[in-house]
Parts: structure tokens; sequence; C-alpha cells
């Protein structure tokens, strides 16, 4: 779009090391499975190409998106891993042309499609095991076990599951059902004469507690990007993203002065604040206001007043020669800090990733 790099105020560092440790990390808790790395929603926000990108050199088996529009980038960016769509795929979709991809499919009539328009592709069969958001249910096993062998040229590669109380410890009894549920499907498969290349339950949680599973194959999401605090091996991922801006202005506040949208901060006594040009729109969550921490020259400056659209304030009245340019740290990569995505998650109440994949796709990201 732009002839020349365009000066920009926000960007998103991406630290390819720490991906590439978390990945490892990983691999060495689960050696005697294949390791699948998740780099739908934009790569977890951290940018699709970029990070596919990284991970392509990896060796993993698959990389994982929600959608054919994100398959497709990936395939134009000249991405080598074989690329897995793990979200629904409109059927008029599936007619059109043919794809090279490998697709999971959760209910009849998109296999029939599938093995009739996409008959070169791999196909996952998803099972529902009692999440119930997804997949074919356990009542409907039979009749899958038939459509799988009445149909002996399609490639029906994998059979899967996801847990719903996986980050969950210890194990809970819906995590032993559905584990045993997806035993059961395994097993009736088995008898049937129906042996998958790729068996899988596991997500990062699973790993991550530890779950014994019949999995031969782990979907690796939020862990792969340094994300997650349920127990104490998590310490030893390394958050891969960090969030910045610049101060663009600054200006002296008196006490009883108000700052920003509906009044709701209300100076108590004479300060600096400065001016940071992200918002709600750029990724700065609206809940953070009169809550939230940013960093500037090693301070944590509280954020005051309501974070709006495209702006957010902090006093930096703490800062020693501060000044308009000035690097904001907005989410931190360091896990201690109060601005780190896990902490900046639960001050929202919410989740790490969620906050990951809000950090809006117009935010440049720079590979470090």
């Amino acid at each position: 779009m732009f002839r020349r790099r365009y000066l920009t105020h926000n960007k998103i560092k991406i630290y390819k090391q720490n991906l590439i440790h978390n990945y490892q990390v990983l691999q060495s808790m689960a050696p005697e499975k294949n390791i699948g790395v998740i780099v739908k929603s934009n790569a977890y926000g951290h940018g699709l190409v970029q990070v596919a990108q990284i991970a392509d050199k990896l060796g993993a088996p698959y990389l994982i998106v929600d959608s054919v529009y994100e398959a497709l980038i990936l395939k134009d960016a000249r991405v080598k891993t074989p690329i897995m769509v793990l979200g629904f795929t409109a059927t008029e979709n599936l007619k059109k042309k043919k794809y090279p991809f490998t697709f999971v499919v959760a209910d009849k009539e998109s296999l029939k499609v599938m093995v009739n328009f996409q008959t070169h592709a791999p196909i996952h069969v998803f099972i529902n095991t009692g999440m119930n958001r997804e997949g074919f249910d356990l009542s409907e096993i039979d009749w899958l076990i038939d459509f799988i062998k009445t149909h002996p040229k399609n490639n029906f590669e994998g059979v899967m599951s996801h847990f719903a109380e996986a980050d969950v410890e210890p194990t809970t009894n819906l995590t032993e059902k559905q584990n045993k549920n997806f035993d059961f499907v395994l097993e009736r498969f088995s008898d049937a004469g129906i042996n998958f290349k790729f068996k899988h339950i596991d997500a990062t949680t699973a790993v991550m507690h530890q779950h014994k599973t019949s999995s031969n194959f782990v979907r690796l999401g939020r862990a792969f990007y340094g994300i997650g605090t349920e127990n104490k091996l998590y310490e030893q991922l390394k958050p891969a993203m960090e969030f910045l801006s610049t101060i663009v202005n600054i200006r002296n506040v008196k006490k009883g002065d108000v700052v920003g949208y509906g009044a709701t901060f209300v100076v108590e006594q004479d300060m600096k604040v400065a001016l940071i040009p992200a918002g709600y729109q750029e990724g700065v969550e609206r809940r953070l206001s009169n809550k939230g921490m940013m960093t500037v020259r090693n301070v944590h400056c509280p954020i005051v007043g309501r974070v709006s659209m495209n702006y957010s304030i902090i006093d930096v009245s703490k800062v020693e020669g501060v000044g308009v340019g000035d690097e904001v740290i907005i989410y931190s990569k360091n896990p201690k800090d109060p601005n780190s995505l896990n902490n900046v998650s639960l001050i929202c109440e919410t989740i790490g990733h969620e906050m990951m994949v809000r950090v809006d796709h117009s935010v440049r990201r720079e590979i470090i």
C-alpha cells in the first residue's frame, strides 16, 4: 500500500526464539506425540503469515487454521507444512473447487459433500465426546463406520475430539468421561477394521496438565505463544508477543480536573499525563480503564480515564525525563510485569488468548 516504509506509532514485536523455545518445551513433554501448531485467529493475534513462516521450519505435521480463507492466505505465502482446516466450511464452498488442505468434518452433510467434491483431501472426523459444541454424537458411530467403509478411496486420516475442562487440575469427572468416550470410539473403529493415522483429543492444556490419553497428536495452541498460568509447567514457557506504542503528547493536569470520556477519573493531585495513540480499536482493552498499567522507561504507569477508540491516557508523573516519542509497553512479554498478558487478563476477568486475538490486524507485526 505504501511505497516507502510508513512510520507507525504502534507495533507488535514477535519474538521468534520464544516461539521455537515453547514448541521444543511442549515436544519434550510429549515426545511420543506429533505436535501440530495452531495458527488460527491471526495466530492468536501474533500475525498469521509471520508466525506460520516461523512454524514452517519446526517440522510440525500440520499448521492448523480455522477457515479455508486462512488456509489460502498461507498457501499464497508459500507455506510448505500441510494445513488443516479446523473450523466449519460451508458445503457450497467445498463444491466450488478442490483445495490442497486437510479438513476436519463434524456433521453428515459436510462429510457427504467432502467425499464427492474433495476426493483427494485427508479427512479428520470430529466426535462429540461430551463438550456438546460440534461433532458426531456417539449414537452416530455405527453410521460413521458404515459410511467410511463404503468410501474406501477417500483418505480418512484422523479421528478427534476436544476436552471441555482439560485446563482444570486435578482431572474432572467430565474430562475422565470424555477420555473414556474417546477410547470407546477408538475401540469401535478398531474393531471395525478402521485405523486412523492421527488420533487426537489433546490440546495444549491436556499436555500441560499431563492427562493420560490415547492421542498420538497434539493441537498446540496458547502454550506455543507462551500464555498460561494454571500450573508450574507454564513457567517454562516464554511469551512471544509485546505490544508497543509511543507517547504523542504530554500535558499537566491540576487537582480537580477530569481525564477522558465520562469524567470517570478525577485528578486528586497535580499530575503529568501522556497520550497514547492506541485504544480499544487497536487492542487496548476498555476494561483496563482506570485499572491497567503501561510501562515507560521501566516505570509502570497507571491508565487514567476511560480507554477510548484510538487513545489511552497514562499517568507519567513518576517517569523522570519523560517526553514525546518515548516508547510505551502496552502488553509486556515479562510474565511478572503488571501489564503482562496473563496479568492483564486477570484484571479484565478473561483469558490471555482473548487479549491476544483482540490486537487489531492493522497494528504492524515485527519479527525479532
